[in-house]
């Protein structure tokens, strides 16, 4: 009783606000079987873990145009801009 009665507020409120509320459902729902969420969580963590090597990429690349030293502290600044760390 009290589930149709929630129905029907949601259907009076869905069509009252020219059927918002199902496009927010509708999202909600094909996110859920896109499994979005697993998705994202796995880019991160590869994403993640392939910053190491593609920093080693870099200063072996940049070292044959400039100078090693110069190469080591770019990458240092840029780490340091990409990741902060408490002071």
């Amino acid at each position: 009783m009290v589930v149709e009665r929630l129905r029907i507020l949601y259907e009076k409120v869905n069509l009252a606000s020219g059927k918002r509320f199902d496009i927010i459902k509708f999202t909600f729902e094909s996110f859920g079987k896109a499994r979005a969420a697993q998705a994202a969580a796995s880019m991160a963590y590869y994403a993640f873990f392939s910053l190491f090597p593609l920093l080693l990429v870099f200063i072996v690349v940049g070292s044959f145009f400039l100078a090693s030293d110069r190469i080591y502290s770019k990458i240092i600044v840029l780490v340091g801009d990409a990741f902060p760390v408490s002071q």
